[in-house]
């Protein structure tokens, strides 16, 4: 889990679902290579990776 500034917070989990409260602002992210990637930019092309809500 990962406290966010907003007091809002991100959680990944071992079978690779996030869930996210609040505004991510920029504090939460994944990386390939050198490229960033936000929640939900990977949706369509990882659905392991989809948020569960």
């Amino acid at each position: 889990m990962i406290g966010l500034r907003d007091g809002g917070w991100a959680v990944h989990r071992p079978d690779g679902t996030s869930t996210v409260v609040g505004s991510v602002a920029g504090e939460f992210w994944w990386s390939m290579g050198l490229c960033r990637f936000g929640p939900g930019e990977l949706d369509a092309y990882l659905p392991a990776a989809q948020s569960a809500r």
